[in-house]
């Protein structure tokens, strides 16, 4: 029986009207396509081409199968594009959801780093709080979602890209310049909070980290970086993602590092029923590179 290569190779051939041609065509070695030729004439039991000097000349056998092949082969090529499609993405949409901090920090250096590799794909990109993130993509309004260890849901496969930790910003002027702050250093200073959906907001009320969670708050906000810009007007200190306090540098704020230090987990979110494809996995590793690059500023 005649295989899929075979039939490539007998097509590049005739079409071209040389080995060294149809080797070119499929970007293969010209040994490697006599090799395919020579197996598609021992499977058949019939030549399909004899030298004519120093041209192969196609068969009537040979020319019998092309006028074949000649009807089914835009159908093989069209499941080829197809499976390209599928792969990589091409002509689909990838929905994404995050969280507004990351829409702000992270992803735009991820998607200058993604889209060049992908210039068919369309993307659509919206900004949520951690409760419709999850809902977004068990409603299938979205195929991918980018959080900071936030609610577990059955329906929801987590993975998480790597792990940090919250970090403190203040006015300049309130603490030395890189001091590491605990809750007694902060206990007499008014604090910004986060609103309890919050993954940072659960994370307080754990028993090491409660001390933080006991300061007076007379401030609640849904995002990391509208904490930051009221932090920069004098009105609280905030805790706060790393990638907002670093990539937000102003002479307004100074960041510190936490004693005892708040984990953070940055995680991919996928519906448990949809396996994550090739193009959601090298999204989320861009993501998770950018995430690095910016996180090393912590050490430097």
């Amino acid at each position: 029986m005649i295989k899929l290569r075979q039939i490539e190779v007998l097509h590049a051939i005739l079409s071209t009207g040389s080995v060294t041609a149809a080797a070119n065509v499929l970007h293969v070695s010209q040994p490697a396509v006599s090799k395919i030729l020579q197996q598609a004439e021992r499977q058949l039991g019939f030549r399909l081409f004899v030298r004519d000097g120093n041209r192969l000349r196609a068969t009537e056998e040979a020319q019998v199968l092309y006028r074949e092949i000649e009807k089914i082969f835009p159908r093989i090529d069209a499941v080829q594009r197809l499976a390209e499609n599928l792969k990589y993405g091409t002509g689909r949409t990838l929905r994404i959801v995050v969280l507004p901090s990351l829409a702000q920090t992270l992803l735009p250096a991820a998607l200058a780093d993604f889209k060049p590799a992908h210039p068919a794909l369309d993307i659509e990109l919206r900004t949520q709080h951690t409760q419709e993130l999850v809902n977004s993509l068990i409603l299938r309004d979205a195929d991918l979602g980018f959080d900071f260890g936030g609610i577990d849901h059955p329906a929801i496969e987590r993975r998480t890209l790597l792990v940090s930790e919250y970090l403190c910003v203040a006015p300049v002027g309130w603490f030395e310049s890189g001091k590491v702050l605990t809750a007694g250093n902060l206990a007499s200073r008014p604090r910004i909070r986060m609103t309890i959906a919050d993954p940072l907001a659960r994370r307080l009320i754990e028993p090491d980290a409660r001390a933080f969670d006991e300061i007076p708050s007379s401030l609640s906000v849904q995002s990391y970086h509208a904490a930051l810009e009221l932090v920069r007007k004098g009105l609280g200190f905030a805790l706060i993602d790393p990638f907002t306090a670093l990539m937000k540098g102003s002479r307004d704020i100074t960041v510190h590092r936490l004693d005892p230090a708040l984990a953070m987990q940055f995680d991919c979110l996928v519906l448990r029923n949809r396996p994550a494809s090739i193009l959601d996995r090298e999204m989320a590793e861009r993501l998770a590179r950018a995430a690095e690059t910016t996180l090393a500023l912590l050490k430097a």
